[in-house]
């Protein structure tokens, strides 16, 4: 019996050795396809792993191995979906809420953040809104436990999603919540941003063209001391497309 688990022992930290090696390969690796591959075999010798050190009750080493296996499978996730292949993304990305879940990662909550999010995203390309909202509620009650900016970014994400899920309510309450904390952000751009989609809900949605204009105005502003040329034109045509010279709404008839 000594002779067995001084066997698996030494099984246990090659695999583990190797494992580890892998994954530094695959992180440098050149091409989605290398990285998948190489990432691929880093998760198999890190899944041996777990399987001896169970029989060998070291029960301490294992939810270092699912830390190391999450990022693994977000690897495998994300190069899966460069190369097209959405099916097998989604798979992996769901086995790394699994190990991530097995795991006591001190980024815990921004990884569960993260997967939700893309999960979302893939939903969202598919035009799986429903879906996609469930994704994305998930994903904010995990950025929930994060700082306030990258929470802020992920309300922003969220936010794209139920609107163009048609989700009323909840784009309501989370522009809500994006203002009371966009004076606090330092990330000028995204508050630029944040003012203009909010600047459009106003005008389209509650017809605020008073509003509106002014959030437009303040939006521009943000963006030009970033220098967006991009936000910047995106302002402009709105404006332009929206208010006639001397600042009056264009009301458009159905």
């Amino acid at each position: 019996m000594k002779n067995i688990d001084e066997n698996n022992s030494k099984i246990f930290v090659n695999n583990i050795e190797q494992g580890f090696s892998l994954y530094k390969r695959a992180v440098e690796a050149k091409t989605p396809q290398n990285k998948i591959k190489l990432s691929k075999k880093a998760e198999d010798n890190l899944c041996k792993s777990v399987n001896i050190a169970e029989k060998l009750k070291l029960k301490e080493k294992i939810p270092l191995i699912y830390e190391y296996l999450t990022n693994i499978q977000i690897l495998i996730a994300i190069n899966l979906y460069l190369l097209k292949d959405v099916k097998e993304s989604v798979i992996y990305f769901k086995k790394a809420l699994e190990s991530n879940e097995k795991s006591d990662s001190k980024d815990k909550n921004e990884k569960f953040a993260l997967i939700y999010t893309q999960l979302a995203s893939i939903s969202k390309q598919i035009q799986q809104f429903d879906l996609s909202i469930k994704y994305m509620d998930s994903a904010l009650n995990y950025a929930k436990n994060l700082s306030e900016n990258e929470y802020l970014e992920y309300l922003y994400e969220a936010n794209q999603i139920y609107i163009l899920g048609l989700d009323v309510k909840k784009v309501k309450n989370t522009f809500s919540e994006m203002l009371k904390m966009v004076n606090k952000s330092h990330n000028l751009k995204l508050t630029a941003k944040i003012y203009f989609d909010y600047a459009r809900y106003l005008f389209e949605v509650e017809k605020k063209y008073k509003e509106a204009k002014n959030l437009l105005e303040k939006s521009k502003e943000l963006f030009e001391k970033v220098k967006d040329e991009f936000g910047i034109d995106v302002v402009n045509n709105f404006i332009n497309s929206n208010f006639d010279s001397i600042g009056n709404p264009i009301i458009k008839k159905n």
